[in-house]
């Protein structure tokens, strides 16, 4: 049974590009949703593509996490900053997709 997380997802992705294709930052704002139930401690994923279809892949979002020690990821009404380091993409990003491996309490 699929269950839905509640996201009201606002991003921004920032690609700072050098010589390297390994030195790039995507940053991206995950704004949780204030409607009841909204949240999860489930394990959130993202894939983020460019129209040529190269993908960088993020198992573990929380992993990259920047809000600080002990900080509890994708709660209600919660504004969550990641950055993640990662081979630049081709062309800038185009798409974005968030998943659920919809485990843990509270998983949508």
């Amino acid at each position: 049974m699929t269950t839905s997380i509640y996201f009201l997802l606002f991003f921004f992705l920032a690609a700072v590009a050098s010589v390297s294709s390994e030195d790039c930052s995507y940053t991206i704002l995950v704004k949780t949703g204030s409607v009841s139930k909204a949240g999860t401690n489930s394990k959130i994923s993202a894939i983020l593509k460019d129209a040529q279809g190269s993908q960088v892949n993020i198992p573990n979002l929380e992993n990259h996490g920047k809000m600080g020690s002990g900080h509890d990821y994708f709660e209600k009404g919660n504004l969550d900053t990641f950055v993640v380091p990662a081979d630049c993409l081709g062309s800038p990003v185009c798409s974005l997709t968030l998943s659920s491996d919809n485990k843990g309490a509270s998983s949508g």
